[in-house]
């Protein structure tokens, strides 16, 4: 019978395709035309046993005549070897959670979801994204094949769920979606990564922002709204998220420093939308209201920026390259060493938004007419007291450029790189600010070697840099910054 264990005398891996198979030897002919690795056929068990004495107990027992009891055979046995098959998805997981760009990114809701703790599908999804990643990445065909199953069975059961409306457990489905979007992306499966971001759309607006006040919902929340505000940079369509009800509902308690950002950062979509209706080349009422709005947001980043530096005065220190985490070589001097990898992401994080706005000030107006308005907006909101301010990193009143918080992004990449596999904190954009950094550099060839040298360190993160790479930085360029 086909595919049938135990009854089928093909090849394991056409019994694992449920096709017929050839029976060909020693390998399947059928398995090779697809370009499947044959696994071979089976083959009769044989359980050999063998007992080990040391030569000095066997010439004792020699001897002395001494009659063996069956304790002594039984300690003279060596044990069997532990099997890793009851290990495998232990393994499987650990190696998932390895990739520090994924990790961070799902902290915790992914590594409760491998738990259980969110119910089986997401379980599943899980599982499914976990086998399939360590098989293609070990050339391991059949559990990259198995991964892929598990996959298509959690897309099955999560269709199911989904056309359950009135399920009160329906905010919920957003971690599995999540989880499956993660999967297609890392396969470039762009058709259906394009449908798991319809289904992030569809949960999000069926359920109401006020669903995922509960804290493990909302930490998925803050990871999906980071998500679709990117695919609205790349597609410069304005989003729902961006309504005053979906930046404030999901949150009962102070928003992580991260998400304070993210509220700034999701209006940018809807004003690239605008800046493309605007005729070229006029500046009329719209253009002159569109640059009211950025100035607005603008004014709130640097609010957020002189609050976190009171909140944070000791963020980030400069130190000699010579302690032990520093990437050679470099063309930079000294290393900015960060107080945490929460601050890193934050300050980084920062300056990214802050190129954006900047950049699209710069395409409304004249230089000159853009660094008087960002040295008022400065100055106007730089809190009124005596406190000295650390000078380690950049402030508002030192801002009017896109260099300065490049390299700023660039030198805490560094440090995000070397703490990355001792990470046990949540970040949202790991690879959005040093792209868009490594755009505004893109003509210093020096700190564009540099910038690449640190992703081909990492396994993770090598090929980051590439065009045709699915995870690439081509897509930065929309922004045109620099």
């Amino acid at each position: 019978m086909v595919g049938v264990a135990g009854r089928s005398k093909g090849c394991y891996t056409c019994k694992k395709r449920r096709i017929k198979c050839d029976e060909d030897k020693p390998e399947c002919a059928r398995c090779l035309k697809a370009g499947y690795k044959c696994a071979g056929y089976a083959k009769e068990l044989v359980i050999r046993q063998s007992v080990f004495a040391s030569q000095e107990r066997c010439s004792n027992s020699a001897r002395n005549s001494h009659k063996v009891t069956q304790n002594e055979q039984e300690a003279r046995e060596i044990p069997s070897s532990l099997s890793l098959v009851a290990f495998k998805e232990s393994i499987q997981h650990a190696y998932l959670f390895d990739n520090f760009v994924w990790s961070s990114y799902g902290f915790p809701w992914l590594q409760m979801s491998a738990e259980g703790k969110f119910g089986p599908l997401p379980k599943l999804a899980c599982a499914g994204f976990a086998q399939s990643t360590f098989g293609r990445h070990h050339w391991q065909r059949d559990l990259e094949l198995d991964g892929s199953v598990q996959n298509s069975r959690a897309v099955i059961a999560l269709r199911g769920a989904l056309s359950q409306s009135t399920n009160p457990a329906f905010a919920s489905l957003l971690v599995p979606v999540l989880i499956l979007l993660l999967h297609s992306s890392s396969t470039s499966n762009r058709m259906e990564s394009q449908s798991h971001l319809i289904g992030l759309s569809t949960v999000l607006q069926h359920c109401g922002p006020e669903a995922f006040q509960q804290p493990l919902l909302q930490m998925a929340f803050s990871s999906c709204r980071a998500t679709l505000t990117t695919v609205g940079l790349l597609q410069k369509k304005r989003l729902f998220l961006e309504q005053e009800r979906w930046r404030k509902l999901p949150w009962l308690e102070e928003k992580s420093a991260q998400d304070q950002l993210v509220d700034i950062l999701v209006m940018l979509p809807g004003f690239l939308e605008d800046k493309q209706a605007l005729a070229s080349g006029v500046v009329g009422r719209k253009s002159q209201a569109l640059v009211a709005k950025i100035m607005h947001e603008l004014s709130s980043l640097f609010y957020w920026r002189w609050r976190w530096g009171a909140q944070h005065t000791a963020a980030a220190c400069d130190l000699e390259r010579n302690v032990d985490y520093g990437l050679e070589p470099t063309i930079l001097p000294r290393l900015l060493h960060f107080a945490s990898f929460a601050r890193a992401s934050e300050v980084s994080l920062y300056n990214a938004v802050l190129i954006c706005l900047l950049d699209l000030l710069y395409s409304l107006q004249d230089c000159q007419a853009v660094a008087a308005s960002v040295m008022a907006i400065a100055q106007e909101t730089r809190p009124a007291t005596s406190q000295t301010w650390s000078r380690t990193l950049q402030l508002p009143d030192t801002s009017g450029t896109l260099r300065g918080p490049s390299l700023e992004i660039i030198r805490a990449f560094e440090y995000q790189l070397c703490k990355a596999q001792n990470c046990r904190e949540s970040s949202l954009f790991w690879l959005f600010p040093i792209g868009i950094a490594s755009q505004v550099m893109r003509h210093d060839a020096g700190v564009s070697a540099w910038v690449q040298h640190m992703l081909n360190i990492s396994s993770i993160t090598r090929g980051y840099g590439g065009r045709g790479n699915a995870f690439g930085f081509g897509f930065y360029e929309l922004f045109k910054v620099g």
